[in-house]
């Protein structure tokens, strides 16, 4: 029932490549991966970054997410791990043997996975797509090129001008054939663009470009009668520079036949010949009814009759037609003989364009999604169920000396948890409107228990609307940058000023636990933020200011700075938070990872910061009180912030992590991490709590895959812990065999001992563990999973031992 670590995963398509984006509740950074770049599965280790939350309880845990339902992707599941000894894990399973790409997501809270049947470099062209630190919209948009330029032809065009006019979006292709020229507006370029968008194609035709939006309006005016639906839209740099590029060929091309037309001599125009004319004409009025049948009849006439001014027309249009018909191969026929018959002829790069396009038909396509009845509107509903039964019992057994053991035995769990994750959505190429539930609910069958709970992770209405830039969500989510810790009920506006800047505006109420189910009255906040994307290549920023109060006194009053980078190597990530209010530095950390030319992975982080992050709130610990408007009726205001200054300390830490693949089928991990937690004061009559000194965590691990059988995987980790309280070794061997692709079984053992100087007390711990997945279908699972506890604990007064078992049953439906 705690806050999840995983949040969504979502796939974008194109012909020959997926990109799953696995998105994250807080930063995470991916420390380094396994196999290098195909197989059947992936192992990802990842490190959390703490940005001001204590997100530990949820680390340690084991979740899934949706698997998507995607056939280009293939993704069987998503499994996190975070119980490694090496930090969390997550694995990525496949249907088959896949090839892949693992990115870091340029929010630092998010991976990109780029998956192809054929190695991505050669399949794949670009990377996968970066991710603005506003809301997650569902809407994930990729311009695939410029078709065109149609009829218009300016004599010069301002890329520097940023404005244009979409005047038609539709899902088949633009025809120029039936696109009236704009003659008023010739100064301007007519062109079709194509975008893919959540694994649907938008064909649009613009016209551009336009220095102010004030003489884009007007356009639109003038145009309404012939586009009641136009809307202005700021063109990316991308899409400028391909329409620069069409414009330019097109205007060489032309350049090269008057020049060449200039060379020959003088050719005597066809004669003219008005049965032809008139047949050509009939035809085309035809086709435009959509009787290709009858048109062909026609125009293969026409082409029979003498040659004249009007044989080139109808020798394009009986391939048009031929096309539009189903006879592919006789369209082509057509195209071939026109180019052949009139290479130079006007229409020549229209019939160039439509012999290619011909050709690379075979290629497949998007997947088709379901169609709204009017106005081009996709929706699109996914949802995942799931039903889990546990249950885990334990004896415990203390052994003294003169004195009869009395074995105590508790059921500390049995419960049916039932889980469901939703997303529904409306969208056309302009306006995406989605929601999104994610929760679960907790039947207790024990007797004396906590009773039934209920929890909320996600509960939101978005809307994202590209023509105006405008993204806003309303509900419960999940926000970890521009000053926001974590999960809060509010609301989140975000305005992209253009493909650079971004300005966020964000209020509400924060969620300590997800089954916190009502919005909490004691605490308020709001805030502001401006993203900075590309600063320079690869690097995005975020600069931010928020206020948070609890029952009248401030809670929280920050600013801050974050900076994320990532290229095709080495990725860093910074964070500094300043309490304005406490004049305090709350955090300043520093996350960034470097991988060589052999695929080895240096990672390195430094944190310092306050812990618990300092808030008022925190003056309520040890006080016997509930909200901090009962302690204002015992202490001054304050003396309240002193108390919650008192609660804070100082935490410095820093770790290297280094992983190196050792051969296909072997790579190896090592890290150490080094902390100093300093001592807290006495205060409001709870003592302050001592330091730690300097601790140490040492840990290794050595993966293997495809050991026994291709899809195999093992790894055994080691780990040591020098605290200040205690030594503690770990080993863990953690295992997955499949007997199909359906079928797998994964043993796992874990062996621990820990030593307490303090107490003179030992204790060792032995946990085997069997997990079973039957997947019957690629929407259907069945989990089964059982393991044991041995514990015993030796001390001055005697011996203890633990027995015990627990059962984890059930099922995921996803459709």
């Amino acid at each position: 029932m705690g806050d999840r670590v995983l949040s969504r995963v979502t796939v974008s398509e194109s012909q020959q490549c997926a990109v799953a984006t696995i998105s994250f509740n807080f930063p995470i950074r991916a420390v380094s991966h396994f196999p290098k770049d195909h197989g059947d599965h992936v192992r990802i280790d990842l490190k959390p970054i703490e940005t001001g939350r204590s997100i530990s309880d949820g680390l340690t845990a084991r979740e899934e997410l949706r698997a998507p339902l995607s056939r280009k992707a293939g993704i069987q599941e998503i499994q996190y791990d975070g119980d490694a000894p090496t930090g969390p894990v997550l694995t990525v399973t496949f249907d088959h043997n896949r090839h892949f790409a693992i990115a870091q997501g340029a929010d630092f809270r998010s991976l990109d996975i780029t998956i192809a049947d054929a190695p991505v470099s050669d399949a794949c062209s670009g990377g996968g797509p970066r991710l603005r630190t506003g809301p997650e919209t569902s809407i994930r948009r990729k311009l695939s090129g410029v078709s065109s330029v149609l009829h218009s032809m300016p004599d010069t065009l301002d890329v520097n001008a940023v404005y244009a006019l979409n005047l038609l979006s539709q899902q088949s292709a633009i025809d120029a054939d039936n696109i009236p020229a704009l003659k008023p507006f010739s100064a301007y370029a007519a062109y079709a663009v194509r975008f893919e968008e959540d694994g649907v194609v938008w064909n649009r035709l613009r016209l551009g470009f336009f220095k102010t939006r004030t003489e884009a309006q007007k356009a639109a005016d003038q145009l309404k009668t012939s586009y009641p639906d136009a809307w202005i839209v700021r063109t990316s740099a991308a899409e400028r520079e391909s329409v620069y590029q069409a414009w330019l060929d097109k205007r060489k091309t032309a350049q090269r036949n008057l020049d060449a037309a200039r060379r020959l001599p003088a050719v005597e125009p066809l004669p003219e010949n008005r049965d032809a004319a008139t047949l050509v004409a009939e035809a085309r009025t035809l086709m435009t009814k959509g009787d290709y049948a009858r048109a062909i009849q026609l125009l293969t006439k026409a082409t029979t009759l003498e040659e004249s001014q009007a044989s080139p027309e109808a020798k394009e249009l009986l391939g048009v037609a031929r096309e539009k018909n189903g006879q592919k191969a006789h369209a082509k026929a057509e195209y071939e003989e026109y180019l052949e018959r009139y290479p130079d002829a006007e229409g020549a790069p229209r019939v160039r364009q439509r012999l290619a396009a011909l050709l690379s038909q075979g290629q497949e396509g998007p997947p088709e999604l379901r169609e709204g009845k009017s106005g081009g509107f996709v929706t699109r509903l996914t949802a995942s169920l799931s039903q889990y039964y546990q249950r885990d019992e334990s004896t415990v057994t203390l052994e003294q000396p003169d004195l009869t053991p009395d074995p105590d035995k508790q059921v500390n769990r049995n419960a049916l948890v039932s889980g469901a994750d939703m997303t529904a959505s409306v969208s056309n190429d302009r306006v995406d409107l989605s929601m999104r539930f994610s929760g679960a609910h907790t039947k207790d069958f024990m007797e004396g228990g906590k009773g039934d709970l209920g929890a909320v992770s996600a509960w939101f209405v978005e809307v994202v609307d590209s023509a105006t830039r405008l993204a806003a969500r309303i509900g419960r989510q999940t926000r970890s940058t521009g000053g926001v810790l974590g999960r809060f009920d509010g609301g989140l506006l975000s305005f992209d000023v253009n493909d650079k800047v971004r300005v966020n505006a964000v209020a509400g109420a924060p969620v300590i636990r997800s089954r916190d189910l009502f919005v909490d009255k004691h605490r308020k906040f709001a805030g502001g933020s401006v993203d900075v994307n590309q600063v320079v290549e690869g690097l995005d920023t975020t600069v931010y200011f928020i206020h948070q109060t609890v029952d009248g006194l401030v809670d929280r009053q920050a600013a801050g700075f974050e900076f994320r980078y990532v290229d095709e190597s080495r990725s860093a990530f910074g964070l500094v938070d300043y309490d304005t209010f406490y004049g305090s530095l709350n955090l300043a950390l520093f996350n960034g990872s470097w991988r060589l030319e052999d695929n080895t992975n240096i990672n390195i982080a430094f944190d310092y910061r306050w812990a618990p992050a300092l808030m008022t709130i925190d003056a309520l610990q040890g006080q016997g009180v509930e909200s901090i408007e009962e302690l204002r009726s015992t202490y001054a205001d304050e003396d309240i912030y002193s108390l919650a200054q008192a609660r804070a300390a100082r935490l410095k830490s820093g770790s290297i992590n280094i992983s190196r693949p050792l051969s296909e089928k072997f790579q190896v991990n090592a890290g150490v991490t080094v902390a100093n937690m300093k001592p807290t004061a006495d205060a409001g009559g709870v003592p302050g709590q001592p330091g730690t000194g300097v601790e140490a965590f040492y840990s290794a691990q050595v993966y293997g895959q495809s050991l026994l059988k291709e899809g195999d995987f093992a790894t055994l980790g080691v780990r040591y812990d020098d605290m200040s309280t205690a030594k503690r070794y770990v080993i863990d061997l953690n295992t997955r065999y499949p007997f199909s692709r359906r079928f797998r079984i994964g043993p796992r053992m874990r062996i621990s001992r820990r030593r307490a100087a303090a107490a003179d007390q030992t204790q060792f711990t032995v946990k085997p563990s069997m997990r079973i997945n039957y997947l019957p279908t690629r929407t259907f699972q069945l989990e089964l999973e059982g393991g044991a506890e041995w514990t015993t604990t030796e001390n001055l007064l005697g011996t203890e031992t633990l027995t015990g078992y627990y059962v984890i049953a059930g099922y995921r439906l996803d459709f």
